[in-house]
This record gives structure tokens, C-alpha cells and sequence, in this order.
């Protein structure tokens, strides 16, 4: 896969960083492999239009029409983020790149939480889905890495909550996050160095 990053200046989604996932080789062995993480412009037509595509690939599954429908209500006030293996001309993000999708809450001027709202895989990766069949992991914890990553250099933000779905506390207890309350993981920000 070995993608590199890239910074030019665009209306479509923003490049962030190139993180790594888990590629598996013919050998059956596993391999880092670096993508990118972006952040979508959802006031563009075509990352909107990427939203809307995604959701025909991954077959609605995965919170992907949730996330495009979010996307679509708020506006440039949405702040959904992809992890995709494309390289580079992020103006018009390919669907068919995009391995997962992540979608956050706004960083306040003032100390505060900052809320995960909405975590998805293509469904081809998903761990839930195809843990054995999968030649690709560790989108959702490359997600929440660069996230959690983006949010420590600020210092108003003292913890993330993540809105769970049914199934997402071992996966987010393994990352550090503790139960909050009954719908809610948090992490404080003396922890976030544990996923960096």
C-alpha cells in the first residue's frame, strides 16, 4: 500500500497525517503499511458526494449512513474525518480508498470535553465482520490514534468521550478508555499518551 503524505492546498478533504494499519502479505504475515488520515470539507459537493458513495460500498453498513447523514445536516459544522489509502489529491476523495470513517465534536475555547460520535470500518476489515477473512487491521485504533493525537497539542481539551455502540467497550477499554456513563467511554488527557 505505502502511501505518502502530502499538504497541498485544496477545497476537498484536508490531508492531517499518514498513520499506519495492518497489511497482511501472501505469506500470511502481517506488515505496518502507512495511509492517511484526512479531514473531509462537508461543505464540498464532492466529499459529500464521497459521504453518499461510501454508504453504497460498505452496503449502509458500519454507521457509514449515519455519518454521511450527519455530514449532510451540519454542514461545515460536522467534523468527520477518513483514514484512506489514497495518495494525494484529496480535492476528490475515491470512496473505494477509504477505510474507515470518524466523526468528532468541536474543540471549545474553554476547557471541555471533546465527544467521538461515530466510529466506522468498510465492512470488509470490520473485526466483527471478517476478523478472519480481513487482510487489513487496525483502521478504528489508527482513527482514534490520530485523533487522540490532534487533541493533546490542545490544551483546552481534557478528555474524550466516545458515544459506544453495542460492542465497542472491549475494543475501547483496550485502548484506554474507561466507562463514563451508561452510553459513554472517556479518556482523560493524562492518558492520551497511552495511544500515541
Amino acid at each position: 500500500m505505502q502511501v505518502q503524505p502530502t499538504s497541498n492546498t485544496q477545497f476537498g478533504a484536508r490531508f492531517i497525517s499518514s498513520p499506519s494499519v495492518m497489511t497482511k502479505l501472501e505469506n500470511g504475515k502481517w506488515m505496518q503499511d502507512k495511509v492517511n488520515f484526512v479531514k473531509l470539507n462537508t461543505s464540498s459537493h464532492s466529499d459529500l458526494k464521497t459521504l453518499k458513495d461510501v454508504i453504497t460500498l460498505w452496503d449502509g453498513q458500519n454507521l457509514s449512513k449515519a455519518i454521511s447523514e450527519e455530514a449532510h445536516i451540519l454542514g461545515k459544522e460536522s467534523n468527520v474525518y477518513a483514514l484512506t489509502t489514497q495518495v494525494g489529491h484529496f480535492k476528490k476523495l475515491n470512496p473505494k480508498d477509504v477505510l474507515g470513517l470518524i466523526t468528532t465534536g468541536d474543540v471549545k475555547t474553554k476547557e471541555s470535553s471533546v465527544e467521538v460520535f461515530k466510529v466506522g470500518t468498510d465492512p470488509i476489515f470490520a473485526y466483527e465482520q471478517n476478523r478472519r477473512s480481513r487482510n487489513v487491521k487496525h483502521i478504528a485504533k489508527a482513527m482514534f490514534q490520530e485523533v487522540i493525537g490532534m487533541l493533546h497539542k490542545n490544551d483546552n481539551v481534557k478528555n474524550v468521550n466516545v458515544h459506544i455502540e453495542a460492542g465497542d467497550e472491549r475494543f475501547l477499554s483496550r485502548l484506554g478508555f474507561k466507562p463514563y456513563s451508561i452510553d459513554q467511554y472517556a479518556l482523560s488527557k493524562d492518558s492520551f499518551e497511552i495511544l500515541g
